[in-house]
């Protein structure tokens, strides 16, 4: 039997939605309700929120169109970099192209299994209703949106020949 929600939850449920279509704190926020984020974990979303936006600029104030990404392991760098912000990147807008690499294809296809799984979760439809997988392109390593946008997961070394790419990611380019 279903639990029947109060208003309140309702309406808390419907803000954590319109937020996660306007923010990348507020999408991570609402696949991960429960996650308390460090402050240098927030420095990272917004930077990333910044970067999808064309916002992200250096000390001067000039635009720039790179992130490089360094903390130290096991602090949530691939889950926030390589995970989450491709799946919030694509859900904004469906058209993009997105090329992940890593040093070998298998963990290259391994993010792209778990992109594509955070993608698929209700939450993001409710998001980004006009968001929707490609039922004919769903391979773990390569898959499209319905109206043309693409996933492309590659190992160091791999086929990037005549893929575009909106944002590209390296992740772990050395074993």
């Amino acid at each position: 039997m279903a639990k029947k929600l109060t208003q309140a939850q309702v309406a808390e449920d419907l803000l954590r939605i319109r937020d996660a279509s306007e923010s990348f704190e507020g999408f991570v926020r609402l696949m991960f309700p429960d996650w308390k984020l460090a402050d240098f974990q927030l420095e990272l979303i917004h930077a990333l929120d910044a970067l999808e936006r064309n916002e992200l600029t250096n000390d001067d104030g000039k635009p720039i169109h790179n992130l490089l990404i360094t903390m130290q392991p096991r602090h949530a760098k691939s889950t926030f970099g390589t995970i989450l912000f491709p799946s919030y990147f694509m859900a904004r807008n469906p058209l993009r192209y997105i090329m992940s690499s890593s040093y070998n294809a298998q963990l290259a296809t391994d993010f792209g299994r778990q992109v594509r799984a955070v993608v698929e979760q209700a939450q993001v439809q409710q998001a980004f209703p006009d968001f929707t997988l490609s039922q004919e392109s769903r391979a773990a390593d390569v898959w499209r949106t319905e109206i043309g946008g693409a996933y492309f997961g590659v190992g160091v070394g791999g086929t990037t020949s005549g893929r575009p790419a909106n944002l590209l990611l390296v992740d772990d380019p050395i074993k």
